[in-house]
């Protein structure tokens, strides 16, 4: 028992201390909406890719008031743990992505009577109902996002979103109060501290109002500053393919190489996602495999009744189904 307890709160701990992932989103180029994503954790989040069809029917089952609804749009989403209701980030046939980010210090709102989501679900629901951010911030009147313990852990998330128009918004729980930040301004995303800080922070750096040097740690606020600083330095693609090489580029200059947190816990970039949003093209790509993934979404059938199609996305010897490869929508190339 002792043994036990001990792992736990060492498992814990790791989790505590953990700060995890970035997200990029380039509205600004004149070629494509475009958004590069960063998954770092101390352990594998076992991803799995979903091809999920318009009229497939959900329910948020945590209480006798769980959300249900019915999807509108047809959408790609990567799920972890082996566990299609957990899921870490999508994008839908309209060009809408979204993508869950950890923040610590993350509250949640107390229990009230509107219906509740599962916030392994909050992205899903997001993508099969909404077309633009501004529809999916008027969607979150109508649920409220409740917290439920994933592998013995209550996870502190924030909840990014951006559209082909190069909208964007970041949701996030602090104090028990739900906080928006709503605009095509707000392009970078780590983790802690709270939004407000890190854009407060920000000014304190050379390029955005003072004169810090860039700093290089693998820490949320030095990410944050540093994607931020990376995306002022882009040059302008040539093409779609070109801005898509670019942002993974950008993406890759915040991931964690083996970022030793405590005796404990060593945190790595465990993948790197693009969401082309305007050619509704979404690219993976896992660090420890040779392969990449890239997914055409206008060439995917997302008609009713469909069947929902699933890729193990770190499977070295990974198979398509040959249904995903209708009229070449998905493709895997090495790297």
């Amino acid at each position: 028992m002792r043994t036990l307890l001990i792992i736990c709160t060492c498992f814990l701990l790791a989790f505590v201390d953990t700060e995890a992932c970035s997200r990029l989103f380039w509205n600004e180029n004149h070629q494509t909406k475009i958004v590069g994503r960063s998954m770092d954790l101390f352990y594998s989040d076992e991803p799995e890719m979903w091809i999920n069809p318009r009229g497939m029917s959900h329910e948020s089952k945590i209480d006798d008031n769980g959300l249900e609804w019915t999807s509108i749009y047809g959408n790609v989403s990567v799920s972890a743990f082996h566990s299609k209701d957990l899921v870490s980030e999508g994008v839908n046939e309209k060009g809408l992505a979204v993508h869950l980010l950890i923040l610590q210090g993350t509250t949640y709102e107390n229990r009230d009577q509107r219906c509740g989501i599962h916030y392994g679900l909050w992205p899903q629901y997001i993508l099969d109902t909404c077309q633009t951010v501004e529809e999916a911030l008027d969607a979150h009147q109508k649920f409220q996002v409740i917290c439920v313990p994933v592998k013995g852990l209550e996870w502190p998330l924030h909840l990014m979103i951006e559209d082909a128009m190069g909208d964007s918004a970041i949701i996030e729980f602090v104090d028990g109060q739900m906080n928006i930040y709503h605009g095509a301004e707000y392009q970078v995303g780590t983790n802690g501290p709270t939004y407000d800080r890190q854009l407060a922070n920000l000014r304190n750096y050379e390029g955005f109002g003072d004169s810090q040097p860039i700093p290089t740690g693998p820490d949320s606020i030095s990410r944050y500053v540093r994607a931020s600083t990376h995306l002022t330095q882009l040059p302008e693609p040539h093409d779609a393919n070109e801005a898509a090489i670019l942002i993974r580029s950008a993406t890759e200059t915040v991931i964690q190489k083996d970022h030793v947190v405590n005796a404990n816990t060593t945190l790595s970039t465990l993948w790197i996602s693009v969401s082309d949003l305007t050619n509704r093209i979404y690219y993976f790509f896992p660090q420890d495999q040779s392969h990449g993934i890239r997914i055409n979404l206008l060439d995917l059938d997302f008609s009713e009744d469909t069947p929902v199609q699933k890729l193990d996305l770190l499977d070295p010897s990974i198979y398509v189904d040959p249904m995903l490869h209708n009229r070449g929508a998905c493709q895997i190339y090495l790297r």
